[in-house]
């Protein structure tokens, strides 16, 4: 570790950690002409007062001397970053340095006013500081932490702040208050705090959390978005915390693949929403995940099954994660996936408890071709199409759940009834294999807010603009019923039900789509709306009961693109 000496402002480098003295540590945004380790060594004092990072160095020191800290560390000039070894090392040291610290100085330099832990905080909360990602670990590692204007004028410490900040973050004031309590909270809480935070370069926003997740690992820059998967891959070599495959929970979002593409895909995560500490363990493989794991099996045409993670908001309520599975010839053993284009959900009143014994078998994972694609080569994780299925997850293995409620508002007023027009365009079939294509033009919901959210049952389902397009895998000679929600951030669900009808043998004239519209303001998704009350199989004809549909409209297949209103 190299420090800098607060008062003749020379470094010196320290190899063994019991000799590193005490010192305080900068935590800041970078900005123009920052002095780096290079400037340090080689230019005068003239020119690196010329330089306008150098103002900060300085007035940091003068800051440290004053409360009785000899060295300082600062990342722009302690580290020798044209050294690959030396700053793969130091990020994977930096969430221990700033723990090991005596007093971290917050030095933030757009709060230009003076401010008061009891006065207006706004300016403060607003900081540029709270929104990049290498500051989370800078305010969560130390004990220490002080906070000035850029005029180096004193605002408070962490303690003090500690409500402003956790209204600034999302984090609660316990993880502010107390560092040690930052590895008793589960994957998905400690990725939320992250979401929504930036940095310079892509591969950051995975090396910025590795202190905070506790993990070590190579620094790779040029990996681009390959970062967060490996974060992912190392903490769950070392956890067997369900809630990390628990991503866009909550969420009223598409969602594809086994791991989080993003912190962001945690958003929604809750504090109150824990992890189980005895969950069965995982491991993941080259060719998948290998995991034990309750599954319900849905719907043997469509594919689909729940799988019960060991994490929820209590030991009564289960995050559910819809999944895909397909058959592996006569005797083969199934391959199961991260369902397509929807999110997990919670579902209560599951009979299993964390200290039950689960399930015991467990089928070898494999990855699998998009649907879609003509090739019948396996396709990596780390290059398929965002909408092809994921990598392999469950064993299939299934449990008896009870009775479970679903109560769908059909009384609602609803303050905002936005008309849906609809443009249905031409529909084709692949003759070769069992696949449709479809596109429908939605333009006043996307202008009015909403967004489409998921869909029952998977397929691969995307926006485009205002365009829908749809690629459903089906068998010849079976009418495929999809229902396909669209939201809006007011809580409005405008639901439409699809009813696709292809013949063996038929053309694209053979083709029919009905369409029908709902509205609702329940915050059920998808497959919910659809499973019947025991959780053991899919009813679509209780979803029509359930629901007052209306705008019945029947489309040939062949046609020309019209316009509908409904």
């Amino acid at each position: 570790m190299r420090l800098l000496n607060a008062r003749s402002l020379r470094l010196k480098e320290f190899f063994d950690d019991d000799e590193v003295p005490d010192y305080a540590i900068l935590s800041h945004t970078w900005g123009d002409e920052e002095v780096s380790l290079q400037d340090m060594k080689s230019l005068d004092a003239e020119q690196l007062r010329k330089k306008a990072g150098f103002d900060k160095i300085r007035n940091f020191c003068i800051t440290a001397r004053r409360r009785g800290w000899a060295w300082v560390w600062i990342d722009t000039c302690c580290i020798d970053k044209t050294n690959s070894a030396e700053l793969s090392e130091a990020i994977n040291s930096m969430f221990r340095w700033y723990r090991n610290s005596k007093a971290c100085f917050v030095y933030l330099s757009d709060v230009d006013i003076p401010l008061r832990p009891n006065g207006d905080l706004i300016q403060f909360t607003k900081s540029r500081w709270f929104t990049r990602g290498w500051t989370l670990q800078e305010l969560l590692a130390p004990k220490n932490v002080r906070f000035f204007n850029n005029a180096w004028v004193g605002i408070g410490s962490k303690g003090q702040l500690s409500k402003a900040i956790s209204t600034a973050t999302g984090i609660e004031e316990e993880y502010l208050e107390n560092p040690d309590a930052l590895f008793n909270t589960s994957i998905a809480q400690r990725m939320s705090w992250a979401a929504g935070r930036k940095t310079s370069k892509k591969e950051d926003m995975a090396y910025c959390l590795m202190g905070i997740l506790d993990v070590n690992m190579p620094v790779i820059y040029g990996e681009g978005a390959r970062a967060f998967r490996r974060l992912q891959e190392e903490i769950m070599r070392t956890t067997y915390d369900h809630s990390i495959l628990a991503w866009g929970c909550g969420a009223q979002e598409l969602s594809n693949g086994l791991l989080a593409p993003t912190p962001d895909s945690f958003r929604s995560w809750k504090s109150y929403q824990n992890c189980y500490k005895e969950g069965s363990h995982y491991i993941m493989t080259n060719l998948g995940l290998h995991i034990e794991l309750p599954v319900i099996f849905l719907d043997d045409n469509a594919g689909t099954a729940l799988g019960i993670l060991d994490c929820g908001k209590n030991y009564k309520n289960h995050v559910i994660l819809p999944l895909e599975y397909k058959k592996g010839g006569q005797d083969g053993p199934l391959t199961m996936h991260r369902a397509r284009a929807t999110a997990p959900f919670y579902a209560d009143a599951i009979p299993v408890h964390p200290d039950e014994t689960l399930p015991s078998h467990i089928v070898e994972a494999v990855t699998t071709p998009s649907s879609s694609s003509s090739s019948s080569e396996p396709v990596s994780p780390a290059s398929a199409d965002p909408l092809s299925p994921a990598p392999s997850l469950f064993s299939p293995t299934t449990t008896a759940p009870s009775s479970v409620n679903h109560d769908f508002p059909t009384d609602q007023s609803y303050p905002r009834r936005v008309p849906v027009y609809l443009q249905i365009g031409k529909m084709t079939t692949n003759k070769t294999s069992p696949t449709t294509k479809l596109s429908i033009k939605c333009p006043n919901l996307v202008e009015n807010g909403y967004y489409l959210a998921d869909c029952y049952p998977p397929c691969d389902m995307k926006m485009s603009g205002p365009t829908l397009s749809i690629i459903d895998n089906h068998n010849h000679n079976h009418n495929r019923q999809h229902l396909v929600r669209f939201c809006e951030p007011g809580g409005e669900s405008v639901l439409l039900l699809l009813l696709l009808i292809s013949r063996v043998g038929g053309d694209d004239d053979d083709m029919e789509l009905q369409v029908q519209m709902a509205r609702t303001y329940s915050e059920l998704n998808s497959w919910q709306m659809v499973l019947y009350p025991d959780y053991k199989r899919v009813d679509f004809a209780r979803l029509k009961r359930d629901f007052e549909w209306e705008g019945l409209k029947t489309v040939r297949g062949a046609k020309e693109a019209f316009y509908e209103i409904m």
